[in-house]
Order: structure tokens, then sequence, then C-alpha cells
């Protein structure tokens, strides 16, 4: 939603998004409100020097309540809120990839991610679970099996998924679970 630091406040968001032909004069449904901007490593810095990010998510401010639903699609209704723990079986619906699940990999993962035009950040305190996801489907909310939000997804490559974990989204956005 906030496109790396690029957008601004306010900013339209598209549903349809402008890749999938959302046109804003048509197709306009919020407005960014909030979003935690991310901290990139300066050319030179090892990882241990490099500013440490827990979180690369955002929030919008919808226009009309009745276009947005209480369910995730091909998901249903979140039951709750549960930590992620190693080895827990996860899925998500996402843009691109549809429903996929998987397992929690790892935990506590440091990770340098790549912004694209020599933006790198480092993120610390994240969950990794293998190849759930593709461009796309970054936003994505990441459950158990019981439909608990365990965290965001938010990067990916071919074998592997990086996901903030919920708390720590919760906590940067001041945030909770109706």
């Amino acid at each position: 939603l906030a496109n790396s630091n690029e957008a601004s406040l306010e900013d339209a968001i598209l549903q349809p998004g402008p890749y999938d032909g959302g046109l804003k004069s048509e197709d306009e449904i919020a407005t960014l409100s909030e979003y935690v901007p991310i901290t990139y490593r300066k050319e030179g810095d090892d990882d241990s020097e490099a500013p440490q990010n827990l979180v690369d998510c955002a929030m919008a401010k919808p226009h009309n309540t009745d276009d947005i639903e209480n369910e995730i699609f091909q998901i249903g209704s979140i039951a709750g809120v549960k930590e992620a723990e190693f080895d827990m079986e996860i899925k998500k619906s996402g843009r691109t990839t549809g429903l996929t699940t998987g397992v929690i990999e790892q935990v506590d993962v440091t990770s340098r991610v790549n912004f694209g035009s020599n933006k790198v950040a480092v993120f610390s305190d994240q969950v990794m679970a293998g190849s759930l996801s593709q461009g796309g489907d970054s936003g994505s909310v990441v459950l158990d099996n019981d439909n608990n939000l365990v965290g965001l997804l938010f990067a990916g490559s071919d074998t592997t998924t990086l996901i903030n974990r919920i708390e720590n989204v919760f906590d940067a956005l001041e945030v909770t679970l109706p």
C-alpha cells in the first residue's frame, strides 16, 4: 500500500490495483491512512551496522465500509490471534497465487530484503515459510489452520516466504482485532 516508502498519506488505494487495470477515476476504494517507513541499509554497511526493521506494513481507510468484507477470500473469518511457532501449519489467500498452504520453517529470522533500485533493508524477528507466494501477494495475512492470525506476508522468493509477526504489526500500527 505504501509502495516501499514512495507513497504519501491520502494516496488512492484502487481495487483492482493499477497493475490489474484499476483506474483512479473508477476503482478508488480507500486512501492510505498510515504506514511504517522502511529504513534501508547504507551502501557499505554490513548487516550488524544496518538499521533493523520489524515490519513492512500499512493501513488504508475505506471510503465506504460496505465495500469491505469481514472475511478473507477462500478462507473465511479470522478466529483470533496466535503467536507464530516453528512447524505450525499456515495458509494465506493472495492476489497472485490464491490460496496456498505451508509450514513455518524458522522463527526469529533476520534477513536482507531487496526492494529494487539499490534499496536493501534488514528485517529482524521475522517468521519464514517455504514457497507460499509470488509478487503481488504482499500484504496477505497468514493464518494457522484454525484461522488464527499469525502474520503479515511481505516478501518472498521462489523458495522462501518472509512474514512479519502479527504482534509486531499490531504494535507498530497501534491496532487490534475488533
